[in-house]
């Protein structure tokens, strides 16, 4: 009987840090495709994950620092990055991926969240389920981690917001990923 960690992206942002109104209503729309049958919902501290969980329909939730976003070291090579999108019109998370040195930092925090996402689906009875709120490029970092033989183009499009990856275990042990998307 299989455990599903199910990472969402949070809700659509407005101006601030909090969810637009649309946010909101995207959530209150995706709650539909919620898998269920949860033992543990977890959230990014951020107030959008905090908010996007709420507006899934749960006021009970664990925050976990690590569900938050990229480290700060990615903000160095911000000029580069943006080089690199205006050259090749390349996504973001994908400029990230082609400089080595985002890259591997990317590779370090991706693996640390997976990391994370193992030590959390353990605590699953078998048979249960736990829904965790992150963030865009983090949850596709943890995918690369758990899939190593992957490249982003086997992700597909980046998780939109509330679309989630649910890395399925066996017995505590991780066995794929499977998407929902919105």
């Amino acid at each position: 009987m299989a455990e599903i960690f199910e990472v969402r992206r949070h809700s659509l942002r407005g101006e601030g840090k909090s969810l637009s109104p649309e946010g909101i209503a995207l959530a209150h729309k995706a709650a539909d495709t919620l898998l269920g049958n949860y033992q543990a919902v977890y959230t990014s501290p951020k107030p959008r994950a905090v908010e996007t969980t709420e507006a899934l329909g749960f006021d009970t939730y664990t925050q976990v620092p690590e569900l938050g976003t990229f480290p700060k070291a990615i903000d160095d090579h911000d000029k580069h990055v943006q080089a690199l999108i205006q050259r090749t019109q390349c996504t973001r998370l994908a400029a990230y991926w082609a400089i080595p040195a985002t890259h591997r930092t990317l590779e370090q925090f991706g693996t640390a969240l997976f990391d994370k996402f193992c030590e959390l689906a353990a605590a699953l009875h078998p048979g249960k389920n736990a829904l965790a709120i992150s963030h865009g490029g983090s949850i596709e970092a943890a995918i690369l981690a758990a899939m190593p033989e992957w490249d982003l183009a086997d992700i597909g499009p980046e998780l939109r917001e509330c679309e989630a990856a649910c890395f399925v275990f066996d017995h505590q042990l991780f066995r794929r990923i499977e998407f929902i998307r919105l």
